[in-house]
């Protein structure tokens, strides 16, 4: 595969990826306020409660889904793989099923448990909450199972039409459950909802195995046997599976703690908010879904074309995220007015809000250099890197919530992402370049933030106006005014030192 198709394809998938993405951000942060307002904020905490379950459910998978997804790329020139892919996708099929059952068995055996644990509700009787809790185990299953043939999708290439895709079932899961509440859920708001999220997901299933299977009934294979109970025990399997255990436990730790210690309509209110600066990592997604892919395709980082495409999309990415992230940490109350029109929200969130998005902000981008060690097929490094980050997150996510709440944990999550970007990531760009850290920060980044950060500003010259119509054209240019910067940067940064430093840094360290 050559460079220039690789990069072709890659713009043609992100494009793809991007317009999907998006609109499902849009839809989901539109729809939230309206499905809080519509379940109430007890009802809005269970569905915080099953975005919590559903990451630690799918750690389940232990690295199967990473591994499906790398064979159906390499069948796609590997005849050889073909093969294996027959016969590895209905094995982890069989194997994950089992596990989706079970889960969603346990779920079910703990749901009386939680109705007695949060028998204090107001507006959900214990029964409601019961019923609420077991179909959250079984959406959470089904989704779980999902996932593997969403994997063989994105490797055999079909990034187009998972776009399409999930832009339709993110559609039907915000938007279209809302009539239905309002026209048949007014005594059980709860209950209507995680059905309707069941139905969705069950059709979500059916139709992602279908295409996953039609396409592999047209897949050419040769020959060659391969044991599907061995494959996925490999060292790259098992580090996958370290390193998705970890992330879910950095990412999830702040909501199991304020889940045990704040009252369900609290936790409600927090989930809200972190939903919005969630959008930042939305943001950085489909960088994620397809920059491993074309890193591996290019050779990985001990090649010059995979590092000067690596710093090519860095550079991108940045624009995207420090674009949105300085729009929420600047104006911050402002898109919580907009967004909930509740004055409530906006007193008491608006320091949270402006919290997450900035640890959100250093997350998305210092996940680049898991990326390299990803394309070289080693996570040994990133493993390590997660467990400091986790030992060190613990202890002062647990301060911080007991002192200070919810705050306190917005503070703590951008301390440490902070900490680990300015101490870890350079450590790991030395593995592969001994000066690639300095031209990534200073080249890379540190322009197109300075740009958003710059057009964020100017924004504020303006004062913002009481009426939400209004106040949505001034977010709207605050928003415009930020990408401006950070293309502007962008572009600065391009026209005066391009990507051409990592040829000339190895020139030179050949000499020395």
């Amino acid at each position: 595969m050559t460079t220039e198709n690789t990069s072709s394809g890659f713009r043609r998938d992100l494009i793809a990826s991007y317009a999907s993405q998006g609109y499902v951000s849009v839809v989901t942060i539109f729809a939230v306020p309206l499905q809080a307002k519509a379940v109430g904020a007890e009802g809005f905490g269970l569905i915080g409660l099953m975005a919590v379950l559903q990451a630690w459910f799918f750690l389940l998978d232990f690295g199967r889904v990473a591994m499906v997804t790398r064979v159906s790329a390499q069948a796609l020139v590997h005849a050889s793989k073909g093969f294996a892919l027959h016969i590895i996708l209905p094995s982890t099929v069989r194997r994950m099923g089992s596990t989706a059952l079970l889960g969603a068995l346990a779920v079910l055996l703990l749901s009386e448990y939680a109705a007695d644990y949060w028998s204090e509700l107001k507006n959900i009787d214990p029964e409601q909450l019961a019923m609420c809790v077991r179909l959250i185990g079984a959406i959470v299953a089904v989704r779980f199972l999902s996932e593997v043939y969403r994997g063989t999708l994105t490797g055999l290439g079909h990034i187009a039409w998972l776009a399409g895709f999930n832009a339709v079932t993110g559609t039907l899961k915000n938007l279209a459950v809302l009539p239905l509440i309002a026209w048949a859920g007014q005594s059980e708001p709860a209950v209507i909802f995680f059905y309707f999220q069941l139905g969705i997901a069950a059709l979500e299933c059916s139709v992602l195995a279908i295409v996953a299977y039609g396409l592999l009934r047209n897949l050419r294979h040769g020959s060659i046997c391969v044991d599907p109970a061995g494959y996925p025990a490999t060292r790259f399997a098992w580090q996958m599976s370290a390193a998705a255990f970890l992330w879910v436990l950095v990412s999830q730790l702040d909501k199991m703690l304020l889940a045990g210690m704040l009252p369900l309509e609290q936790f409600g209110l927090f989930s809200l908010v972190t939903v919005l600066a969630n959008g930042i990592l939305l943001i950085a997604i489909p960088f994620g879904m397809l920059v491993p892919v074309r890193l591996t395709a290019l050779g990985g980082p001990a090649t010059e074309g995979a590092l000067r495409f690596y710093r090519m999309v860095s550079r991108w990415a940045v624009v995207a995220v420090g674009a949105a992230a300085a729009v929420l940490v600047m104006h911050g109350s402002e898109v919580l007015k907009l967004w909930t029109g509740n004055p409530v929200v906006v007193a008491e969130a608006s320091a949270l809000l402006r919290y997450y998005a900035l640890g959100n902000a250093v997350m998305a981008i210092a996940a680049f250099p898991y990326y390299l060690q990803f394309a070289s097929g080693n996570l040994a490094l990133h493993v390590r890197g997660q467990v400091l980050f986790a030992v060190a997150l613990a202890p002062l996510m647990f301060v911080a919530v007991s002192k200070f709440g919810m705050t306190g944990a917005g503070a703590a999550w951008m301390i440490i992402n902070m900490l680990y970007a300015l101490v870890w990531i350079p450590l790991v760009h030395s593995r592969y370049s001994p000066r690639l850290n300095r031209h990534w920060l200073v080249e890379d980044v540190m322009p197109p933030v300075l740009g958003a950060c710059g057009g964020a500003a100017v924004a504020a010259l303006v004062a913002p106006p009481t009426t939400r119509s209004l106040l949505a054209l001034w977010v709207g240019g605050a928003v415009s005014l930020a990408l401006l910067g950070a293309f502007f940067g962008a572009h600065l940064a391009r026209r005066w030192w391009g990507v051409e430093s990592i040829t000339q840094d190895r020139e030179e360290d050949a000499k020395a």
